[in-house]
């Protein structure tokens, strides 16, 4: 077997392992899209409620913002586990401090 044929050999082997993980990027790609419009939902749906409670309308921001971006990243972190890469998504968890194991 010749050079040539080895590489052919090894790159049909990543497309073919490509191809199998093709539903699981897709179904991480749905999952992400998903995890950000819910995030604003609910985000705009507490920011409602609390600014009819609050007198603080910065404080109601916030609070809805700091809930739109936790919800954004765990859909990230989901959507990192289901496509396969849970190396990505451990180190991202340990780099923002929330837990290294």
């Amino acid at each position: 077997m010749n050079a040539i044929d080895r590489i052919r050999a090894s790159v049909h082997d990543y497309w073919l392992s490509f191809l199998d993980r093709v539903p699981d990027l897709i179904l991480g790609m749905i999952i992400l899209i998903l995890s950000f419009i819910i995030s604003r939902w609910i985000s705009s749906f507490f920011r409602s409620r609390m600014s009819v409670r609050m007198d603080d309308p910065l404080l109601s921001n916030f609070l809805a913002r700091i809930t739109r971006y936790t919800l954004a990243i765990l859909g990230v972190l989901l959507a990192f586990h289901v496509m396969g890469l849970t190396g990505i998504a451990a180190s991202l968890l340990a780099g923002a401090g929330v837990g290294a194991l």
